[in-house]
């Protein structure tokens, strides 16, 4: 890690489009590091996802709860970004639970930051676009390696 904390996240944006100096000051003031334990849960069920997370460190999993047991969807590592999509897009609660692994660092971007850099700036829609089409990608394999492995072969994938 640098001696500034949003740097990493800087850093991995930068790969999509260029920052100003000025833009990442006034992004500094926006954008809040979030440390959880491991064990925390940053998202809980039947809440409605306001924010957009950047794992910069950590291991988070997202799993849906029933009264006998725990069905883990996804496992998000470093250099990811992560919500309950639907929620977020949608504005409905989720009934999804995100669960830190391990202690965790994460940028907090909100929803109302998102649409507000949108709003004035067309190159918000790169990572946007770069975000939604790794989700697509990660959906579209999730749900061939269920229609297409069998049960051996889907625990192993």
């Amino acid at each position: 890690m640098s001696d500034r904390p949003l740097d990493f996240f800087y850093s991995n944006l930068t790969q999509l489009f260029t920052l100003a100096e000025s833009e990442r000051e006034a992004l500094d003031t926006k954008l809040k590091i979030l440390h959880y334990k491991k064990d925390t849960y940053l998202i809980e069920p039947d809440t409605k996802a306001k924010n957009l997370f950047f794992l910069q460190k950590g291991i988070v999993r997202s799993f849906y709860q029933t009264d006998d047991r725990e069905i883990n969807t996804e496992f998000f590592f470093e250099n990811e970004y992560r919500t309950a999509f639907t929620s977020f897009l949608t504005g409905e609660p989720t009934k999804l639970q995100f669960q830190c692994m391990e202690d965790a660092e994460l940028i907090q971007i909100p929803k109302t930051l998102i649409e507000d850099l949108l709003s004035r700036d067309h190159r918000w829609y790169i990572l946007l676009t770069e975000i939604l089409k790794n989700e697509y990608i990660k959906k579209c394999r999730r749900e061939s390696s269920f229609l297409l492995l069998d049960a051996n072969e889907l625990y192993h994938y």
